[in-house]
């Protein structure tokens, strides 16, 4: 939202405006603070306590309920239309609270005569005006036309800082000589949960000092809040995940990219990668480790679970992830299996009455146009359903085909794993373990490993090569099982010259191991033994 946008709404005579926001008092407060000297007279109302007038006093609002005379039920929305319509001549904004369960109904129609001038002097031309408030952007069809769309953005540093401000004030706490670290674990939380968070994490510390980890963990929770949205710990290092030197050169190449002096250099802003391949072949894991890489915290986004069965709804669950994700910023927003949830939104389909197309847009057109550092990964099985406008140049920086690991890289796997079960890779030969499992995932090698630790503890002996090598048939790759669909997908990312997060290697094998093997240099046995 732009600076004063509240004062340059109301100085210019809009009627209707619906503001999206969870936190109704910080939006009239500012929206009250920035047109004070317009010389409006303020009130609000909600359905529980009615018509309340609104004063500043010292830069606090104060509230005080108006005895409007309505004997029947001061929270019934249309009342409240009437009484301001008729006892507000000019120059005043009423601000609605709960007005959007009643957006359906007839109080829709209601506002629309007065704002038009139908019922007596128009809005616009007497300096009137009703701001709504509500969690959601669901405006009735009546009010389309009429109505001016403002999403309220959450708090941002300046504004979280005098919220710490606040709290040392109020506890007597010294504010820390280095806020920037609270301020950003606190980024992608509302006035009252950053206030929570700051309190709660001195509380912790009796009083010591504002920790971070609790921050982050308060935010965590509150985040998850919105169904969609969740915050997971990256890995600690990239030593932790095998092979992807491609990928890991190119986000190192590029760190620099995401600073200020390259902005005045001319360099745009990163966008975010797609990493396409196999099932198990370590995308997720890569996700955590671009996070890692470029040191921000990661949000996973369940994109699945912003779709509700209300019209509008998921469209505004979209809206509400995206605008947490920019809060958060700098961040990495982790989308994954994104072909499960935007695969063939280009085509026919139109069995939701067109939510679901409403939805890939708005990601879309958000992926085209953020100007907040958000570095999108989107994670991908099946890359050749997406639809051709979100591969397009411009909506993501690269494309990685992450496929099966090759020697080197399960060798690399196997130590991680090995060093993860609290085992000394040096008492194994990896290097057979690795050729052993040629065409298996590094998923598929974790599990090897789990099994080889049950079947050691059966025969009450310490895990070694042995039994790890009679555990790896008991484990069927996904390259025996989906050989057809791994060739042609790995066939789609050669042709669209789609970049190999790892060095290129022709080894992976993806045949049937089912199918019959004939080796015509053996020795033939018949019924009468060997023929020479």
């Amino acid at each position: 939202m732009c600076e004063k946008q509240f004062l340059n709404y109301v100085g210019a005579g809009y009627p209707l405006l619906w503001v999206q926001s969870h936190e109704e008092h910080r939006v009239m407060s500012t929206f009250v603070l920035e047109v004070k000297h317009l010389g409006r007279t303020m009130f609000c109302w909600d359905r529980v306590s009615g018509i309340k007038s609104i004063v500043v006093d010292k830069g606090v609002m104060k509230f005080a309920v108006v005895d409007t005379g309505m004997k029947d039920d001061p929270g019934d929305p249309l009342m409240c239309l009437d009484w301001f319509n008729v006892n507000v001549k000019k120059d005043a904004v009423l601000f609605l609270l709960d007005w959007h369960h009643y957006a359906a109904k007839e109080s829709a129609r209601r506002i629309r005569n007065y704002i038009e001038g139908l019922e007596g002097p128009s809005f616009g031309s007497t300096g009137r005006a009703i701001c709504i408030i509500a969690h959601n952007m669901e405006i009735p069809a009546e009010l389309d036309k009429v109505c001016t769309p403002i999403k309220f953005r959450l708090p941002e540093v300046e504004e979280l800082r005098t919220v710490l401000q606040s709290v040392c004030e109020s506890t007597g706490a010294m504010y820390p000589t280095e806020d920037e670290p609270i301020l950003k674990a606190a980024q992608g939380l509302t006035h009252f949960e950053a206030e929570n968070a700051f309190s709660i994490s001195l509380v912790e510390s009796k009083g010591k000092e504002f920790l971070t980890k609790t921050i982050q963990r308060e935010k965590a929770t509150a985040v998850r809040k919105s169904g969609s949205i969740e915050v997971i710990t990256a890995i600690k290092s990239i030593n932790d995940i095998g092979g992807l030197d491609n990928l890991k050169v190119w986000l190192t190449n590029r760190l620099d990219s995401f600073s200020d002096e390259a902005r005045a250099d001319g360099i745009d802003l990163p966008k975010g990668i797609i990493l396409a391949g196999p099932p198990g072949t370590g995308k997720s894991l890569s996700a955590k480790a671009v996070a890692t890489i470029l040191d921000r915290p990661l949000l996973r986004f369940d994109v699945g679970a912003v779709f509700a069965s209300h019209i509008g709804e998921s469209e505004a669950n979209m809206d509400d992830a995206l605008r947490i994700a920019e809060a958060v910023a700098p961040c990495v927003l982790w989308l994954d299996e994104i072909d499960k949830a935007f695969g063939g939104a280009d085509g026919d389909y139109d069995g939701d009455g067109g939510t679901s197309k409403k939805v890939y847009q708005k990601f879309l057109v958000w992926l085209g146009e953020k100007t907040k550092d958000v570095f999108v990964v989107a994670t991908a099985n099946n890359v050749a359903i997406l639809p051709s406008a979100l591969l397009r140049s411009g909506r993501f920086n690269a494309m990685f085909w992450v496929d099966l690991p090759e020697q080197k890289q399960r060798e690399e796997i196997f130590i991680i794993h090995l060093r993860r079960v609290k085992r000394d890779p040096a008492m194994f030969n990896v290097k057979a373990l690795a050729e052993a499992t040629k065409g298996y995932t590094g998923a598929e090698i974790e599990n090897i490993i789990q099994e080889s630790l049950i079947l050691a503890r059966v025969q009450k002996q310490a895990m070694a090569d042995v039994h790890l090598l009679a555990c790896v048939p008991e484990v069927t790759p996904i390259s025996r099982l989906m050989s057809q669909d791994i060739q042609k997908s790995r066939k789609w990312a050669e042709e669209h010259g789609v970049k190999y997060a790892n060095p290129k290697v022709k080894e992976a094998i993806t045949a049937d191991s089912s199918k019959r093997k004939i080796n015509f240099n053996s020795p033939v046995i018949n019924s009468g033994g060997v023929a020479g």
